[in-house]
């Protein structure tokens, strides 16, 4: 099974993008952090960066109300996409959270966002729609 389940903060503000055959997408890089404690009995963190894919009404819903720093929950797949770098010949290799859905966590202005794009006062989930034909890697299986 491919499921991943993320929480964390956008690094920037997410970037949307609309095609020509009406699909749309948003991307954003998310931070997650994890406090441990190393073998010197100090405590550390670890900052992971994640790139999300946001597709179809999400994408929408993302670009309108996240922003750097927005805390939000991430339910998604791991997709790895490869090629080969035109100038150097060389395979190259990414790795993307395909997004299913989302929870915005970081309280919004006007309380939560809900999946039509509303605010109300509670956490609540946002499902993602099926991409269609302008998904770069070709493969999707939902």
């Amino acid at each position: 099974m491919n499921k991943v389940f993320l929480i964390g903060n956008l690094g920037k503000d997410p970037e949307f993008r609309a095609f020509e055959n009406g699909g749309r997408v948003t991307r954003f890089p998310l931070a997650t952090n994890e406090s441990y404690t190393n073998k010197n009995g100090e405590r550390a963190n670890l900052t992971e960066w994640h790139d999300i894919e946001v597709w179809e009404r999400q994408a929408e819903i993302a670009d309108k109300y996240l922003r750097k720093g927005s805390k939000v929950m991430i339910e998604g797949r791991i997709r790895t996409e490869n090629w080969t770098d035109k100038n150097t010949n060389e395979p190259r290799q990414r790795k993307t959270i395909r997004c299913t859905s989302f929870e915005i966590l970081s309280g919004h202005a006007d309380g939560q966002v809900n999946s039509d794009g509303h605010t109300n006062h509670e956490t609540t989930t946002h499902d993602s729609q099926t991409p269609n034909n302008n998904d770069p890697s070709g493969d999707l299986p939902f």
